[in-house]
């Protein structure tokens, strides 16, 4: 039992590991900043009197991703590069004060201006800064302790990320089925709405509409955040597959989300019970109702690019069943049901991003519309 409960436990951390990487980059920051402090304790000379900036160097080095890593190493580097010699002739050729740590601090934010330099842009003028304030008398040795103990850091932070890197597929897929459970949802909501006896006011409406789009802004930077991971990661070739299964995915969820929001805003927009003229009507309604629900059912299904095939087939007969009966309230009242098409449109696009491709012959909604 003892030994049981222990390896219920370490799989419960290795789930915290797997779908929060910030845990991870936590640990890997600790160790690198642990090993830079432990190492510029060996060296001698100046070493010994900025002894911290070793561990700065590592801190600003681990990004989590192997190629982040050497990124953001080498802008925070060059930025020091910039802003550490402009104090420094200024420190040599003028006395320090008020007027020249203000034009040495403009100086160097004027050069940090190259966009290559991205986040690590204000390490331009700190390090000017730190040159005047710190520097004193010997800014020449101190330039030389600031840069060659932070880029010694950076490359331990590397080392670090090199030896130990991340892939986080698991905290991906964790946001990409958080997407798609909150699309499904949001079906349900709409068709549950449409199965009233009476359109819903705006307000009602309102109080069933989900966040998608941050949700989907998440997705998009975790993915982006996976692929740069896969750079120079030497774990990533054994996990290719699944990356690249993941990434199809996203892409899916990504079409589905505008979809969704499209279907949304047709619905909330123009089927309320302040309009004299609403888009579906009481004959449609239950008909676009059973599509979402049976949609959201099929988008449930989808746990790679693709979903269920019977699922899809049952949609798209309630697709089908949805546009018999648009036709026949169309002849019947002699509305246009602009509405209801635009509904219709954003259903069959919605099908064809879940449909594989040898789906095409057998569901309709895949082909081109009359």
């Amino acid at each position: 039992m003892a030994g049981a409960g222990r390896q219920l436990r370490l799989s419960a951390w290795g789930r915290v590991l797997a779908t929060h990487p910030q845990v991870v980059l936590a640990a890997k920051v600790a160790v690198a900043v642990a090993a830079a402090f432990l190492v510029v304790q060996l060296l001698p000379g100046f070493a010994k009197q900025y002894p911290y900036y070793a561990p700065l160097g590592a801190l600003i080095a681990v990004t989590g991703t192997v190629a982040g890593s050497l990124r953001e190493s080498a802008q925070a580097i060059v930025a020091i590069l910039l802003g550490a010699p402009i104090a420094w002739l200024v420190d040599l050729a003028f006395p320090t004060n008020v007027a020249t740590l203000a034009a040495v601090v403009a100086l160097a934010t004027l050069a940090s201006r190259w966009s290559w330099l991205g986040t690590k842009a204000g390490w331009a003028p700190v390090a000017a800064l730190f040159v005047m304030m710190v520097g004193g008398g010997q800014p020449g040795a101190y330039v030389a302790a600031y840069l060659g103990l932070t880029s010694l850091g950076a490359v331990i932070g590397f080392a670090v990320d090199l030896a130990l890197p991340a892939l986080p597929l698991n905290a991906t897929q964790a946001v990409v089925n958080r997407l798609r459970e909150t699309l499904a949802d949001q079906l349900d909501d709409l068709a549950e709405g449409l199965l009233r006896e009476q359109p819903l006011t705006w307000d009602e409406w309102v109080e069933r509409q989900r966040e998608i789009s941050p949700l989907a802004g998440q997705m998009r930077r975790m993915v982006a955040h996976t692929d740069e991971a896969r750079r120079g990661n030497w774990r990533a070739a054994r996990w290719r597959g699944e990356a690249e299964r993941q990434h199809r995915q996203a892409q899916a969820m990504e079409e589905l989300a505008a979809q969704v929001r499209d279907m949304t805003g047709v619905v909330t927009h123009g089927e309320r019970a302040e309009l004299d003229a609403v888009a579906l009507g009481p004959a449609v309604r239950p008909y676009a109702a059973h599509t979402l629900e049976a949609m959201a059912e099929t988008l449930r299904s989808a746990h790679g690019s693709t979903a269920d095939p019977e699922l899809l087939h049952r949609t798209d007969d309630a697709l089908r069943r949805l546009v018999e009966e648009i036709r026949s309230d169309r002849c019947r009242t002699g509305d246009d049901m602009f509405g209801a098409g635009e509904l219709v449109m954003t259903l069959r696009r919605a099908l064809a991003a879940l449909a594989p491709e040898d789906l095409d012959a057998t569901v309709p909604s895949r082909q081109p519309a009359d």
